[in-house]
């Protein structure tokens, strides 16, 4: 089932949300046998005032880029049976180099009874506010989520494979959501921690989310926790307990809306083995040979913190809007005599201001320019893909999009 929260004004926004993961996120069309299918599209241009590249994936510079922003999705439901349904959604990202196509859902959902369903393939973490539709840009006011929580050292974990459950439960006026949920990760990502290209490994991963409906207003709680091993191909292995806690609140009043999340990445301690770095490498790397010396060692990884604040406003159907973003890091063993660099790398600060606006063209349509101002701190790499060069610590955004569903 779809709703659509509008701002009621002479020419309403809409900005469209699944009360269920197992439902489309959009209007689909009915195929045969209860096959329904719908699909997405964004696109976008970005352009920094910065050589160094900024928001890892991305990769911004002052070079305007046409790649990174453009998605196109398609999602598919198939009615197996009154209790049964199979959903599945497949995504094509853009990149210098072309495209990547993924399946970011393929799950079978068993209705037990009318608030109680499970589902089982592969899920996405329902960590954020806009966890359902985040690749879905006409879903949300903004060109690109908040950086500060959405781009930031915890948001490698998106999706895993496993079974969760939602419990629908009246209170009242108001509708919570508990969802339960354990499964497995295996992919590979760029790690600050591993240096380089990574293997992750999970064994174990289980996490909860609960979500309050009232009104207007809507709260969600979150935490995840899982024991993890990356293995980076020039043959670190790092074993490390993560635990990702959120909460987030929106409001969505007739013509004006606030939104708000805040998340904390805590690693802790650390195992790093370098044992497993050949002999090869190690002779053509004077650092690999020094950490191969040191056989292995533990290291505190800073706690990464991240939080944003966006207030809106309708006028007909355009929207300006306005976001403050942080995102700061504690602790970690940045004296460590072997690792303490990758400690600083790590580490993550920066404070930003984003002006945007939302133009409605058709209910499924619309267009946004953005504006991001962002002052990286304690020389951090901030949300960079590497530390900046002195002078390169404040950074101009500037980016349009396109989206739309269909």
């Amino acid at each position: 089932m779809i709703f659509s929260v509008r701002f009621k004004t002479k020419l309403s926004v809409v900005f469209i949300v699944s009360c269920l993961f197992s439902q489309p996120l959009f209007a689909a069309e009915a195929g045969p046998a209860g096959v329904r299918v719908g699909g997405f599209f964004s696109t976008a241009a970005t352009k920094t005032d910065q050589q160094t590249p900024y928001i890892n994936g991305s990769d911004y510079t002052e070079n305007t880029d046409y790649f990174s922003g453009t998605t196109v999705g398609i999602h598919v439901n198939f009615n197996v049976s009154e209790a049964f349904k199979f959903t599945t959604q497949m995504i094509g990202r853009g990149h210098e180099g072309g495209y990547e196509t993924s399946f970011e859902w393929l799950f079978a959902t068993y209705t037990l009874q009318e608030n109680i369903s499970i589902r089982a393939g592969r899920l996405r973490f329902p960590n954020y506010l806009i966890s359902k539709t985040l690749d879905v840009g006409l879903t949300y006011p903004w060109v690109r989520p908040p950086v500060e929580v959405y781009d930031t050292s915890f948001s490698f974990f998106s999706k895993y494979n496993g079974i969760d459950m939602l419990i629908s439960v009246p209170i009242g006026d108001a509708d919570l959501l508990i969802q339960p949920y354990f499964g497995q990760i295996k992919t590979e990502l760029n790690s600050v921690l591993a240096g380089d290209g990574a293997q992750v490994d999970t064994d174990s991963l289980y996490g909860i989310s609960v979500e309050l409906a009232l009104g207007a207003l809507n709260w969600r709680a979150s935490i995840l926790a899982t024991d993890a091993h990356m293995t980076s191909s020039s043959g670190i292995a790092i074993g490390l307990r993560t635990e990702i806690t959120s909460l987030g609140v929106k409001y969505n009043g007739d013509d004006f809306f606030v939104m708000s999340e805040l998340t904390k990445m805590s690693i802790g301690s650390a195992n790093y083995d370098f044992t497993g770095i050949s002999t090869t490498a190690a002779a053509q790397s004077t650092a690999l040979a020094t950490l191969k010396s040191v056989g292995s060692t533990i290291a505190n990884a800073p706690t990464t913190t991240g939080v944003y604040i966006t207030v809106g406003k309708s006028i007909d159907s355009i929207t300006p809007y306005i976001t403050y973003g942080k995102v700061y890091s504690t602790g970690g063993d940045l004296s460590h005599p072997v690792l303490g660099s990758s400690m600083t790398v790590f580490r993550q600060e920066q404070h930003s201001i984003t002006f945007g606006v939302r133009y409605d063209i058709e209910s499924n349509v619309a267009v946004k320019a953005e504006y991001h101002s962002a002052t990286v701190e304690g020389g951090s790499r901030g949300v960079y893909v590497v530390v900046p060069p002195a002078g390169e610590e404040d950074i101009n955004v500037m980016s349009v999009s396109l989206d739309m569903v269909f």
